[in-house]
């Protein structure tokens, strides 16, 4: 339910029976066209998986997540997108075998922030997005790039 909403952040504005949208405010991130992301022509995206940190976690499913070729990976932590120990982990060796991750947070509200520990690690934080929409914004940056600082650039600017 309400997957199109904004969360916090509130309506933009709304679309009634007439179907005039009607705008109240506007949004000053880019997107949509105002994007350097062009999948013209494609027929797939690079593969992104999702694994959740929970308490009692293993690296296991970061591990299976690498070796099956997975181009990369959004970790769910909890608020902020803290980690638990062996997720952080197994994490860090994903990033140190090539791997792009994304930390998110499973909480409805604030942000992901960067730390100097998940920097020093080569972590990328998904900034206010839901796990969901970190994914699709990974998949198409990595259409671009696989630069670290370029796609945590996209996480600040999308």
């Amino acid at each position: 339910m309400e997957t199109f909403s904004s969360r916090e952040w509130g309506y933009l504005g709304y679309v009634d029976s007439d179907g005039t949208p009607v705008f109240y405010r506007d949004v000053t991130r880019r997107h949509t066209l105002a994007t350097p992301f062009d999948v013209t022509g494609r027929q797939t995206l690079p593969r992104v998986d999702i694994v959740y940190s929970y308490s009692g976690a293993d690296g296991l499913l970061i591990e299976a997540v690498r070796q099956h070729g997975s181009d990369g990976l959004v970790i769910v932590g909890f608020g902020s997108g803290s980690l638990s120990s062996a997720i952080f982990e197994a994490g860090a060796q994903a990033i140190q075998h090539g791997l792009p991750v994304v930390i998110a947070s499973r909480a409805t509200s604030g942000r992901t922030l960067m730390t100097p520990r998940k920097e020093a690690a080569g972590y990328l934080v998904a900034d206010d997005l839901l796990p969901q929409k970190a994914r699709i914004l990974l998949m198409l940056a990595l259409v671009e790039t696989r630069d670290r600082q370029a796609l945590q650039e996209m996480f600040y600017t999308y």
